[in-house]
């Protein structure tokens, strides 16, 4: 429709969330603290050996950690998706007809 000079209005947010959210995920991941990091954590449970409770908590370390690593790329998968869309959009090597819908009066789906 013409309006490509209003991309940056939602690729600069977008680009902001997508940069926080990585860098969290990356950081939840594999920092070296065990009070930040899920796998630091997973690790530091597991050198309590006999003890069923640190045993459990590591466990859910690894679990939230996997969670975490699914989601990064589960968001990864759609950001590159729609990128590659977006870009054959903008470089016409896809066309989408972009209109909009007539108007319907009220009084017409009142009858």
């Amino acid at each position: 429709m013409g309006k490509t000079r209003y991309l940056w209005v939602t690729l600069v947010p977008l680009v902001f969330m997508v940069a926080v959210t990585f860098a969290a995920g990356w950081e939840k991941l594999f920092s070296p603290d065990p009070r930040i990091g899920f796998l630091a954590g997973a690790n530091l449970n597991l050198q309590k050996i006999g003890d069923l409770k640190a045993a459990t908590v590591a466990l859910n370390y690894r679990i939230d950690a996997v969670v975490t690593a699914g989601f990064l790329l589960a968001t990864l998968i759609v950001i590159t998706g729609c990128a590659w869309t977006w870009i054959r959009l903008l470089t016409g090597g896809l066309h989408s007809p972009m209109n909009e819908s007539p108007s319907v009066r009220l009084s017409a789906l009142a009858e």
